[in-house]
C-alpha cells in the first residue's frame, strides 16, 4: 500500500496551512484509511467513526494554525453520528452557506448499501427545506481503479489545475439530485419507503465523477466562489475540466437559492459550543442514545462553521515604538529580532508597522525582500523595500485585539479597512 499521497499532502498542510489544504489532507486520508480496512484489515469502517475522525482532525489542526473554525454540538442526545451541518460564512456577504448533511461510506464492492435507507433521504430533504438549507450528502470513498477509472476520475479538475484521485476520499452531492436522478419513493399503509430506481445498489460509479463533487470545493476555489455560486454549482452536474462559471448579477439578487440565508436567519436553538472535555460517562450515554434513535430521522450531532474568505494572509503587522519607528523610517532596511513561525515565512510578502502611543495607529506598509535568522537569537530579520506611508492610517479603535507583538494579516484587507475592528472582524457575528 503506497502512502505518499498521504505524506504529501500532511507535508503541503505543514508547509502551508490553510483550510483547502486541510480538505484535501483529510480527503486523502479518508481514501487510505478505507483502502487500509479494505485490503489489509478485511474489515469495514463506519460512518461515525470516520465522521469523529473527521471532526478531531478538524479540531486539531484548527487550535494548530489559529483557523477561524466554530464547532458547536447538539444539545440533544438522541442525535445521528452520521449527521452534519455545515455553515460557510464570506467575508462582505450578509448571507452564509448553510448545509444539513448526512454521510454515507461505499462499501468494499463499491457500493454504498445504506442509500436511500428507507425515507431517510425525504427527511433530509424536508430538515433543510424547514430553513432554506442545501441537502448534501457527504460520500466517504474508496476505489481500487483500473488505468480507465482512474483517468476518468481525474478528467474533472474543478477550481484546480489537477487533482489527485485521493480527493474523492470525501465528495458531496445534492440530495435533491440525487432524489430526482436515482430514487423512487411510495407509502404504503402510511409508510414511506425509498428504493433506487434500478432496484441495485447505488455504486461508486454511478455519482463519480459526474455527479459528485470532491469536498475541497467548499473552501478551495473561494477567489471565484460566493453562497449564490457555491448553490448553483452544487446543484448541477460537474464540469469537466472546467472552472466555476462566472455568476450574473440578476442571480445573486436571488435570495430563495437553496442553501443561501442571511447570517440571521440561521437556526441557533438546539446548540451549545463543542467540549472535548464532556466526561466519559455522558459521551457514553450519548453514543447509547445515539445507536437507539431512529436512525431514519435526520438529526445532526455537530456542526461545523468556517469563514471562507479572497484574502491571504500575506502581510506581517508589527509593534514600534515612535522612537524605534523613527530609526527604522530613516533608514529603511531591515527590522530586526522578529519571531515568526517557520511555516509562514514563505508566504509573507510585506511588512506592516503598528506605531503605539501616542500615535497608536498602523502608519505604513513595506515589501518584503527577504527574511534571514539572526545572528543573536532564534528570531529572524525582516529586510525590506518601498516603504509606504498609509493614506488614511488605521487608529486602534479599542476592540478586542488591543496588542500588537506580532499579527498576520492580508495586505488587501489592510488596504480596505477603514478602522481596526474591520481588519480584524471575524466576520461571525
Amino acid at each position: 500500500m503506497d502512502f505518499t499521497p498521504y505524506t504529501s499532502f500532511h507535508a503541503e498542510m505543514e508547509k502551508n496551512p490553510s483550510l483547502c489544504n486541510l480538505f484535501q489532507l483529510l480527503a486523502t486520508e479518508t481514501w487510505k484509511r478505507l483502502e487500509f480496512s479494505f485490503k489489509h484489515l478485511k474489515k469495514d469502517v463506519h460512518e461515525p467513526t470516520i465522521t469523529q475522525n473527521l471532526v478531531f482532525n478538524i479540531n486539531a489542526f484548527a487550535q494548530k494554525y489559529g483557523f477561524n473554525i466554530i464547532f458547536e454540538e447538539s444539545t440533544n442526545e438522541a442525535t445521528n453520528g452520521n449527521d452534519l451541518e455545515l455553515v460557510l460564512y464570506y467575508d462582505d456577504s450578509e448571507y452564509v452557506f448553510y448545509a444539513p448533511i448526512q454521510a454515507k461510506r461505499v462499501k468494499s464492492n463499491g457500493e454504498y448499501k445504506s442509500f436511500p435507507y428507507k425515507d431517510q433521504i425525504l427527511k433530509l430533504i424536508a430538515y433543510a427545506q424547514k430553513w432554506n438549507g442545501f441537502p448534501l450528502y457527504l460520500f466517504y470513498n474508496y476505489s481500487d481503479l483500473n488505468p480507465t477509472q482512474k483517468t476518468s476520475l481525474l478528467s474533472f479538475t474543478d477550481c484546480h489545475d489537477k487533482i489527485d484521485e485521493t480527493q474523492y476520499g470525501c465528495t458531496i452531492a445534492s440530495a435533491e439530485y440525487l432524489k430526482t436522478t436515482y430514487v423512487t419513493c411510495t407509502t404504503t399503509s402510511g409508510v414511506t419507503k425509498c428504493v433506487t430506481n434500478s432496484g441495485s445498489n447505488l455504486t461508486f460509479f454511478d455519482i463519480h465523477p459526474n455527479e459528485s463533487f470532491p469536498w475541497n470545493i467548499l473552501v478551495c476555489c473561494s477567489e471565484e466562489q460566493n453562497p449564490q455560486l457555491l448553490s448553483e454549482k452544487l446543484s448541477k452536474k460537474r464540469k469537466k475540466k472546467g472552472k466555476s462559471e462566472v455568476i450574473t448579477e440578476k442571480f445573486i439578487s436571488n435570495k430563495v437559492l437553496p442553501g443561501v440565508i442571511k447570517k440571521s436567519a440561521l437556526p441557533k436553538e438546539g446548540w451549545r459550543k463543542f467540549s472535548a472535555e464532556l466526561s466519559q460517562k455522558e459521551n457514553i450515554i450519548r453514543e447509547v442514545k445515539s445507536w437507539r434513535s431512529n436512525p431514519d430521522e435526520f438529526s445532526p450531532r455537530f456542526r461545523m462553521s468556517f469563514t471562507i474568505n479572497n484574502y491571504v494572509i500575506d502581510t506581517i503587522l508589527v509593534h514600534a515604538s515612535p522612537e524605534s519607528y523613527e530609526i527604522f523610517e530613516k533608514s529603511q532596511k531591515n527590522w530586526s529580532e522578529i519571531a515568526i513561525a517557520k511555516w509562514r515565512i514563505n508566504n509573507l510578502k510585506h511588512i506592516a508597522f503598528y506605531v503605539s502611543s501616542p500615535e497608536k495607529k498602523i502608519v505604513s506598509v513595506a515589501s518584503i525582500e527577504s527574511i534571514s535568522p539572526s545572528k543573536t537569537s532564534d528570531k529572524y530579520v525582516i529586510y525590506v523595500k518601498d516603504l509606504k506611508q498609509l493614506e488614511n492610517p488605521i487608529p486602534y479603535d479599542g476592540s478586542k485585539r488591543k496588542s500588537i507583538g506580532r499579527v498576520y494579516i492580508s495586505k488587501k484587507k489592510l488596504e480596505n479597512s477603514k478602522t481596526w475592528s474591520q481588519l480584524f472582524e471575524t466576520d461571525k457575528k
